[in-house]
Order: structure tokens, then sequence, then C-alpha cells
């Protein structure tokens, strides 16, 4: 497990604060009206894992160290996991367990 991806886990955990309306999927980012957004538009309410990293992180492609190290310790691309998850607890669930990974 890399630094980068735990920290960048810890960075996702604390974005979300446990709150599920902060997080999305289908969409980097959505407005209150569920009209897609770019991550960091000033209408944006809630994001998936990749858009709330363009967004912390300040980058603007899907291309960057802490998405692509979240990647490597999940075993695929962060949008796509974001998507996979049944569950915001479960999304979570995951991001702990990568942010406390010795």
């Amino acid at each position: 497990m890399t630094t980068t991806a735990q920290q960048t886990a810890k960075a996702l955990l604390t974005f979300y604060a446990d709150d599920v309306q902060k997080w999305t999927q289908g969409d980097y980012a959505s407005a209150f009206d569920g009209f897609p957004v770019d991550p960091d538009d000033e209408c944006a309410t809630c994001w998936c894992a990749l858009g709330a990293i363009r967004l912390i992180f300040s980058h603007d492609n899907d291309v960057n160290p802490q998405a692509s190290a979240l990647s490597a310790a999940i075993g695929m691309d962060v949008d796509h996991w974001n998507d996979r998850c049944k569950s915001f607890e479960e999304f979570i669930e995951d991001l702990k367990a990568i942010a406390e990974a010795q």
C-alpha cells in the first residue's frame, strides 16, 4: 500500500465526512437538482470519488498521482470502483480499509 493511496483515502474520508448527500455515482459531480456539473462548479453539491479527487487536489484531468495511487490500491479505475459500490457505506468502508492499511 502506498502512502499516496492512504493519504488520498484519508482526504476523501475527511471530504465526505460520512455525509451520503455529498456522494454521487455516474457523474464527476452533480448540482442539487441532479444535473451534472464540473467538480469545481459552485453549484456542485455531490461528487464521485474521482470528482472529489479532482476538487481536493485541483487536477483538471482524470490522470493524477492521487487517482493513480488509489486505482492501484483498489485494483481498478477510481470511477469504475465508485460506480460499482452498492452503497455509500460500502464506499466508505473501502476507503477506511485503504486508509488504515499497513
